[in-house]
């Protein structure tokens, strides 16, 4: 017997080393990385725990292109020597939140209370957090929400209330509600409160949830049939009148919803914008969303125009590519033309319209006015008013004014003037016509 036959290899148990679970982003490459050793190399193979027959990859690192919510199960690492040894791990797919409101619009009249539902959907669970659109304040971190519409005593509008679902993937997802709001006569809110009171029997109660003094409730309490008297007078003299309907109302909530979703995105809207898109949804040919019909849409609606600050504009992303291409427009259109250079003027600090959006948009909330009640001028008259007042300079008062400041072009120091020839600058320079007549005499 030789001495090699004397020899018995002992194999090394294999030792797999695998994180328990592991997170990916759906739609990304997926990695669960093992570290595998043993003694000779053991062979690797990984299968899913509901197909333990089919090998899906022979690495100790498994690769998921695109995952998706149909690769999250249990993957099984086996490593193989002559000895086994085999590890689950747990592969999880995390993807953005989805938010969806069964009723995206409702009517209710004022001081009603309304209850709405968000759906969420996404993992991990997400976050559910209600807000009224123009208001910070949180009203609930519940699916379901219960509201009472505010009162506006003075016309029809809209009250609008947000639901954000957040769980730390991607952009958190909202859905908005639109409630309209119909206005009660000052009779009929009075009956409709009274009313209230007379079913809890608490003035107090009533008065805080309205928002109203416990002495005013009071008061209509005992003024109840004289409130009823004057409604149904009220009511006959209103059915005789009839009232204003809109003509175009599909038409007037569609343009609401697509206003809502571009400001929720943060996109200004401008009123030419508004009027090209009321124009595509219409499907009446007569319909040419006048300036009449713009400006009742935004008063319905308490829609205003505003200017947006410097906060968190998005310039476009080709914006210096087409900067270059304005630049070499205007260099061949000189050259073109023979401009001569005293005719191309530099507006500085004046910002660029070429191709950027808006600085206006449409936004939700009161109108505003100049104290003055005026128009204010627009861009291009304001500029044509600067270049005019420049225009209307002499030129030498212009060099005058840059040599008391010792700002030449002159190197040698031959045009500074001295502290004498300042002083004579200054007591002659705002010299008027009539002095000089006066002089010459």
């Amino acid at each position: 017997m030789s001495l090699t036959d004397e020899i018995e290899w002992i194999n090394v148990q294999p030792i797999v080393l695998c994180p328990k679970t592991e997170q990916v982003k759906q739609g990304e490459r997926g990695l669960i990385s093992c570290n595998v050793t043993g003694d000779p190399k053991p062979n690797i193979t990984w299968t899913k725990e509901t197909q333990p027959g089919k090998v899906i990859s022979y690495n100790s690192t498994l690769v998921i292109d695109n995952a998706s919510i149909f690769d999250e199960e249990k993957y099984n690492i086996t490593a193989n020597n002559g000895r086994s040894a085999s590890v689950l791990v747990e592969l999880e797919v995390i993807f953005p939140p989805s938010v969806e409101i069964s009723n995206k619009t409702a009517t209710a009249v004022e001081g009603d209370r309304l209850n709405f539902t968000c759906a969420a959907s996404g993992k991990p669970e997400p976050k559910i957090t209600w807000t009224k659109v123009g208001s910070a304040e949180v009203i609930a971190h519940t699916p379901s929400v219960s509201v009472i519409v505010e009162r506006l005593w003075t016309r029809d509008s809209i009250n609008q209330y947000r639901c954000t679902a957040s769980n730390g993937v991607g952009i958190p997802a909202t859905a908005t509600v639109s409630v309209i709001v119909l206005s009660l006569s000052l009779m009929a809110f009075k009956i409709k409160v009274t009313t209230e009171v007379e079913a809890v029997e608490n003035n107090s109660k009533i008065a805080q949830e309205y928002g109203l003094s416990e002495p005013m409730v009071r008061c209509w309490r005992t003024d109840n049939a004289t409130i009823l008297l004057g409604e149904r007078k009220m009511s006959a003299k209103c059915a005789t009148m009839g009232r204003f309907t809109l003509k175009y109302p599909e038409l007037d909530q569609q343009v609401m919803e697509w206003f809502s979703q571009q400001r929720e995105q943060g996109i200004a809207v401008s009123g030419l914008m508004l009027h090209l898109k009321a124009k595509e949804l219409s499907d009446d040919p007569c319909f040419k969303a006048s300036r009449g019909w713009y400006e009742k849409w935004k008063r319905r609606h308490s829609v205003s125009m505003r200017t947006k600050t410097t906060l968190a504009q998005r310039l476009p992303a080709d914006l210096e590519e087409n900067i270059v291409c304005f630049h070499r427009f205007v260099i061949a259109a000189r050259r073109r033309a023979d401009y001569p250079l005293s005719r191309i003027y530099n507006m500085d600090e004046t910002p660029m319209c070429f191709e950027l959006s808006s600085n206006q948009t449409l936004e939700f909330g009161p109108f505003e006015f100049t104290p003055a009640g005026k128009k204010v001028p627009s861009r291009s008259l304001v500029l044509s008013w600067i270049k005019e007042a420049w225009a209307e300079i002499p030129q030498e008062m212009v060099i005058k004014s840059f040599k008391t400041c010792s700002i030449s072009s002159a190197l040698d120091g031959t045009e500074e003037t001295s502290e004498g020839d300042d002083e004579d600058i200054e007591e002659n320079e705002f010299e008027t016509d009539s002095e000089k007549e006066t002089d010459g005499k």
